[in-house]
């Protein structure tokens, strides 16, 4: 690996796009953000539509009287928004940072092994024009000086193109295996493509956008609530 780096070589070989894809882009906390707003969610709509009223809270109990339904729904409302915005910047934020690492990861080593093979092809291309570049000088003479310039120019101008042909030899065989790499990794992405729609759908069909949807539901439900609570806590 003379040529391409030990880190490049490495990152192509080892990058297994199916770990990257399916890894879970939620954390523990966006998780728990996400129960915590289907629970509120279906509580919320459970007290809105079955005009439930409160009489007490994690073992505390109203002595006076039960919470009417308005100022359930109202505390309903103020829970549901609070676990609604928590879980929105909680995805978003796992979300975006999942996306980055994926991206990276898969297209970095790329990016510098095509950097690495176009530095080359300039280089050889430089490295070919000085090399001949004395040969279109050269006299059409037939005296024996000429000839022995002309034979020294060519003998120079072959060695330098039998190193340069080592050179890209070199860099041939080091960059072929990781070609192969490549081919494989993007023949995977075809034969993933069924998964990835699957994991895509449950993604954001299960884990994001169904959560919203209750909650969205509740908060329009419990909205009625709003001000008999407000009126509550400012008597």
């Amino acid at each position: 690996m003379a040529q391409v780096r030990p880190e490049i070589y490495k990152a192509i070989t080892d990058n297994d796009i199916e770990n990257v894809i399916f890894s879970d882009p939620f954390s523990d906390v966006a998780r728990k953000s996400k129960r915590n707003l289907l629970a509120a969610g279906f509580i919320g709509l459970l007290i809105s539509v079955l005009n439930l009223e409160i009489s007490g809270f994690l073992g505390l109990k109203a002595t006076n009287m039960n919470l009417g339904n308005d100022i359930a729904q109202g505390l309903a409302f103020l829970i549901i928004l609070y676990f609604f915005l928590s879980f929105m910047f909680h995805a978003y934020i796992d979300y975006s940072a999942w996306n980055f690492e994926r991206e990276k990861q898969l297209t970095k080593p790329y990016f510098d092994l095509v950097h690495l093979i176009e530095g080359h092809i300039n280089v050889t291309g430089e490295q070919i024009k000085n090399a001949t570049s004395k040969l279109d000088s050269l006299s059409d003479e037939e005296s024996i000086q000429a000839q022995i310039e002309v034979s020294k120019e060519v003998k120079s101008a072959r060695q330098q193109l039998d190193s340069i042909n080592t050179q890209l030899s070199s860099v041939i065989s080091e960059v072929n295996p990781l070609i192969s790499s490549w081919r494989n990794t993007i023949g995977k992405m075809d034969n993933l493509s069924m998964r990835l729609k699957a994991r895509f759908i449950s993604l954001w069909g299960l884990d994001v956008i169904f959560p919203l949807v209750v909650a969205s539901i509740a908060l329009y439900q419990c909205y009625s609530g709003v001000p008999a609570l407000i009126l509550k806590l400012t008597s």
